[in-house]
């Protein structure tokens, strides 16, 4: 005979087996599950590895993916958590590293449907995914790094400092406290934009919409990586960082908390700053 459950039982145990089922479907995907369905995508010539968050592929040498790995994706991350951020990202991410400009543009345009609209790399949040042309160097996937991670961390970050973090570190060097940004390209679009007077100043940059922050005809992007990097100088970045993630509820504009670290006003500040950024000089 078998034995069945008492009457007064069976909703409980069906409520047990519909939660076992429910939490089943809700499991989060692995890296390893992701690079699966990459493998399944993209076929035999490419090579495929798993490090950290991140389900790789790439049709370059197993030698120049095995480096960037290590070097990049590996050194990055473990750097950007060690200085920034608290949360961990809760799903993989999918990282395409093309060997050139043809695979980048043919690929990226059959797996998304749509023609990339920068020829480095760029981070799609829909599908969680860091597309690089990686002939280019690894700057772009640096940077398109932090757009990916920060967002676990500090999700209501607003365009001017997501991007003037980001870009800080499209030129640098890994040291024992993580990151550490150089001069680089952007340097004369910023005095450029000073010289001539068309550069809008930090307040109205820090307060832009992201529609009116991407129109970058005045330097406005260059301005905030430049900004970033006069606070790097000073031993401010993280401290900026951590108080406006923290306190974002205070002030979603960042001003606030910007005018705190520095100890006053943006109005008072940026004679300096810009008479800073104009005696930078380009590295070679």
């Amino acid at each position: 005979m078998i034995a069945r459950a008492p009457r007064r039982l069976l909703p409980i145990l069906l409520l047990a087996a519909l939660a076992v089922f429910a939490n089943a479907a809700e499991a989060p995907e692995t890296p390893e599950k992701v690079l699966e369905s990459m493998k399944a995508e993209l076929g035999p010539a490419f090579h495929y590895r798993v490090t950290r968050c991140f389900a790789v592929a790439s049709d370059a040498p197993e030698r120049a993916l095995d480096a960037c790995c290590r070097n990049t994706l590996e050194a990055c991350y473990d750097a950007y958590m060690k200085q920034f951020f608290k949360a961990k990202p809760t799903a993989p991410f999918r990282v395409y590293l093309f060997k050139d400009a043809a695979s980048y543009t043919g690929n990226a345009t059959r797996i998304f449907g749509e023609m990339p609209d920068t020829p480095y790399g760029y981070y799609t949040h829909e599908h969680r995914a860091l597309v690089m042309n990686i002939a280019t160097g690894g700057g772009t996937l640096v940077h398109e790094m932090f757009h990916a991670l920060v967002v676990a961390d500090f999700p209501g970050i607003p365009t001017w400092a997501n991007e003037g973090f980001a870009s800080l570190f499209e030129q640098c060097g890994i040291g024992p406290e993580g990151l550490t940004g150089y001069v680089n390209w952007r340097l004369p679009i910023l005095q450029k934009a000073i010289k001539e007077g068309a550069l809008p100043p930090l307040r109205q940059i820090m307060t832009m919409t992201s529609a009116e922050f991407y129109n970058d005809r005045q330097g406005k992007y260059a301005a905030a990586r430049y900004f970033m990097l006069y606070l790097q100088e000073k031993g401010l970045l993280v401290k900026l960082y951590q108080t406006f993630r923290d306190r974002f509820a205070e002030d979603k504009t960042g001003v606030k908390f910007v005018e705190e670290v520095l100890g006053q006003k943006l109005e008072a500040f940026e004679p300096g700053w810009r008479k800073w950024a104009m005696a930078l000089k380009a590295q070679p």
